[in-house]
Formats: structure tokens, C-alpha cells, sequence
């Protein structure tokens, strides 16, 4: 999926100078979900990562691993400017953002965190001002009706 996404979004790479990293874990268990929106999800991260790396040369990482208790962890990372200390507890907010006028809608990220949450996931950030930000979504590997199935009996 993430393939597909950076194949979708080739045209709106192509114009900068980001070098895209790919580092995919192997054996990677399967994530049970509405495929059009976690790629919504990774259009929006990706898009951003863009957005932050100031005169457009810079580089995204996409990563993949195993995560902890039958989950996938997929990071988005760049070396783009950060998000200030005081602007991360707010970026989620729906209609917060950091860009210009007529840039973004602050809508992004909010959608992002909602997606994540109808997957019973959970997605976190870092970020150092000046160096970069990685967004950290963990995804369930079971179905999470199954799990619900489970807990009930």
C-alpha cells in the first residue's frame, strides 16, 4: 500500500528534489482495514513530510516493522524543519496548521488521527525543530472484530 500511495503521489514528488527511502521489514503480517483510507492516512504523512522540508531537498523515510502484541509499526520520517514543542499537543486539532494562507486546511492531520483511531490503532510523533519529524502508526494484525469476538466469550 505504501508503494501504491508513492506511486499516486509521484507527480507532486517528482517537482522536488526528495530522495524517498524505502526500508520495509520482512515477513510482515497483514493489517485487516478500509484499504482507500489508511492509504488516506499515508497520502496525508507523506504530503506533510513534503510540505516540512524547506527549498525541496531532503529525504522521507517509509518504514515497516513487526510491532509489539500482533501489531505493524509504519513510520514516516523526514529531515524536514519540526514542529515547534508548543504546536505538537494541538496538531490534530481539527483546522491547526502551521502552513500559509491557502496552503493547508488543517484538516489533515485530524483526519489522519481519526482513520487510525477506526482502526483501533494508534499514532504518535516526534519531533526536533530544525531536524525533522516521525509520525508512528501501530496497527492491529488481527481483525479487531475477532479480538472483540474473543474478549466476549
Amino acid at each position: 500500500m505504501l508503494d501504491d500511495t508513492l506511486q499516486l503521489l509521484e507527480p507532486q514528488l517528482r517537482r522536488s528534489q526528495i530522495e524517498i527511502i524505502r526500508s520495509y521489514g520482512d515477513h510482515l503480517p497483514q493489517v485487516h482495514g478500509n484499504s482507500v483510507k489508511l492509504q488516506q492516512v499515508f497520502t496525508n504523512l507523506i504530503l506533510n513530510a513534503r510540505d516540512s522540508i524547506a527549498n525541496g531537498n531532503g529525504r522521507i523515510v517509509l518504514a515497516t516493522k513487526n510491532g509489539e502484541e500482533e501489531a505493524l509499526t509504519v513510520e514516516v520520517s523526514d529531515n524536514g524543519v519540526g514542529i515547534a514543542p508548543e504546536d505538537v499537543a494541538k496538531i490534530y486539532d481539527p483546522f491547526f496548521t502551521t502552513k500559509g494562507i491557502g496552503r493547508g486546511t488543517g484538516l489533515g492531520l485530524a483526519v489522519t488521527y481519526g482513520i487510525v483511531q477506526e482502526h483501533s490503532g494508534h499514532i504518535s510523533v516526534s519531533s526536533t525543530p530544525g531536524s525533522g519529524t516521525t509520525f508512528r502508526i501501530t496497527l492491529p494484525t488481527r481483525d479487531p472484530r475477532a479480538r472483540l469476538q474473543a474478549a466476549a466469550l
